[in-house]
This record gives structure tokens, sequence and C-alpha cells, in this order.
């Protein structure tokens, strides 16, 4: 279960973190992968399965740390 909420976390961050424009396409096509999986799995989705994914957001380019300009007007607020 832990690596779930990891996951849930991971995406929300995404979403909070990354313009529209880069959650388009492939991005948006792996996130939904990954939240198949998870429904697939269950309680046999692992720390390996949560770090594939997490590997796949930074190789395509998307932010899962607050350092993206959008991050930082969120958060100067």
């Amino acid at each position: 279960m832990k690596y779930i909420i990891w996951t849930i976390s991971t995406i929300g961050d995404i979403f909070s973190y990354n313009e529209h424009e880069l959650l388009v396409g492939n991005a948006l096509d792996r996130i939904e992968k990954e939240l198949f999986l998870i429904e697939e799995k269950e309680i046999n989705y692992s720390k390996n399965d949560f770090n594939i994914f997490h590997s796949d957001m930074i190789e395509m380019g998307i932010a899962i740390l607050p350092t993206t300009e959008k991050a930082i007007r969120k958060f100067e607020e």
C-alpha cells in the first residue's frame, strides 16, 4: 500500500509542478498506464513498480520536484 500512496502522491506533484503543455500525449498515457497497473495489482504493487514509473517520468522530462517555473510561481504566493 505504501508504494501506491507514493505513486498517487507523485502523480499529484506532477500535475502541480508541470505546465499543461507538457502533460499531454506520452506523459498522460504513462500516468494512465500506471493507474491501471495499480488497479490490476492492488496490494501486490511494489517498490520496483514505483521506481519504473518514477524513472519513466524523469526520462520524459516531467518534473517531480518543485523546481519548475510553475511551482516557483505557485509557492511564491
